[in-house]
């Protein structure tokens, strides 16, 4: 038989390819790589319904975990709206003397634009405050037992230009304004709108706190589930590791069931808040409308539902990964 004769440097080339070793790229197969996650998303999640009630009682606690703060952070949206509704009205009242004359209001005026810039003043003569403090009081019969009109003229100054927010330059207006022979008092109705703020700010760092708090029991939460789970299936574990599994494959499906427990919890923490919003809401719109305010109560927006669920799977993610990786430290082979 005759041969092919072969070309020179042909073999040559297959040696040097096969010498030089596997290659990282054709190793890889991205396929392989999703439906490796795929089973263990699929697994993990039919890990949890095989055991519901530890399950469950996992997910609650998440969720009532995640509720407060949660609720905590509405209340403060809602309030920062509120504050920021009466920022929009702001005025000061000027109680003047009782010896004040009507043709005395022009020099006051005056007088005023000098200390701020206004954009109306209304004058209530003491008339017309006693009929105004009647029809809001309540209390005709005790206003008729003292004879005569014991309020005094009042002067409702509306600003141009928003009142500064800060105690201290607030304290300079009210000083220069005092400062008016005419003026006996001055009432800044900024002062609500400061102490809301001042409780806001105080909320706001409970919240901070109380979130904090919620999400280290959160994790500690996942973290003893899965550790448990770990634990369970230590012998199958220790056989993987033995065939040459490697922690990221045996990671895999314990994580995917802390991001499951997170998504479940933050769904149970939503449902929660809804309900009490539905449960609160009457009441709430009730004393909203008492206090003067025209805007609608805020609830939970697609936004917010977007946050609080990333934050659950990534809580539980980050719960599952502390709990695997010191837990496959201890597992070995035989």
């Amino acid at each position: 038989m005759s041969r092919r004769p072969q070309r020179r440097g042909a073999s040559v080339r297959r040696r040097d390819s096969t010498a030089a070793g596997p290659r990282l790229w054709p190793t890889w197969r991205p396929g392989a790589y999703v439906l490796a996650h795929l089973r263990a998303f699929f697994y993990s999640l039919g890990r949890l319904a095989r055991e519901p009630l530890a399950s469950w009682l996992t997910v609650s606690i998440i969720g009532i975990a995640m509720a407060l703060p949660v609720g905590l952070h509405l209340v403060l949206k809602n309030l920062d709206a509120l504050a920021a509704n009466w920022q929009g009205v702001e005025q000061i009242s000027l109680f003047l003397s009782p010896d004040f004359q009507l043709t005395e209001l022009p020099e006051l005026k005056r007088q005023l634009g000098i200390v701020i810039e206004t954009d109306a003043v209304d004058y209530l003569s003491p008339q017309q405050a006693l009929t105004e403090f009647r029809q809001y009081a309540g209390v005709d019969a005790a206003i008729d037992l003292l004879g005569e009109n014991p309020l005094p003229a009042v002067l409702v100054v509306h600003s141009a230009t928003d009142l500064p927010h800060d105690t201290v330059a607030l304290n300079v207006l009210v000083e220069r304004l005092s400062a008016i022979d005419a003026v006996e008092q001055v009432q800044l109705d900024m002062r609500w709108v400061q102490r809301l703020q001042a409780m806001n700010d105080l909320g706001r760092r409970i919240t901070i706190v109380l979130t904090t708090l919620f999400g280290l029991a959160v994790l500690l939460a996942i973290g003893n589930s899965i550790r448990i789970e770990v634990q369970v299936h230590s012998d199958e574990i220790a056989v993987e590791k033995l065939v040459g599994a490697t922690d990221a494959f045996i990671r895999r499906p314990f994580l995917y069931t802390g991001a499951w427990l997170g998504l479940l919890g933050g769904g149970v923490a939503l449902m929660l808040v809804w309900v009490s919003g539905v449960y609160w809401h009457q009441p709430l719109a009730a004393v909203w409308r008492l206090s003067g305010s025209s805007l609608a109560l805020q609830g939970l927006d697609f936004q917010m539902v977007e946050e609080i669920i990333a934050i659950a799977v990534l809580l539980g993610i980050g719960g599952g990964w502390l709990a695997v990786v010191r837990q496959l430290r201890r597992i070995e082979p035989a």
